[in-house]
């Protein structure tokens, strides 16, 4: 899978975890942080430093649209700490 429109950059190493948190966000809207680890690190025991900077670096490496909001909003404004993408990524 490949995600169009990034506007940050990304290292290529980085990048599979990033794709694969957008697509499962893309499917999963308002997802949890438990149902993420799950997803992306199936079986593993993932800590919450692990997870989020895979998480800092899709949101860097998604940008913002011309107005500013972020593509990948921060829990804290999404309600209910939970995950989503802006409506615009599709």
């Amino acid at each position: 899978m490949v995600i169009e429109g990034a506007a940050g950059r990304i290292d290529s190493n980085r990048q599979s975890a990033a794709v694969e948190l957008v697509s499962y966000l893309v499917l999963h809207p308002g997802a949890e942080h438990q149902a993420i680890d799950d997803a992306l690190w199936p079986g593993r025991l993932v800590n919450k430093q692990m997870r989020n900077a895979v998480i800092s670096r899709t949101r860097s490496w998604l940008g913002k649209d011309a107005d500013g909001g972020a593509f990948f909003p921060r829990v804290q404004g999404t309600g209910g700490s939970r995950y989503r993408l802006a409506q615009a990524v599709t």
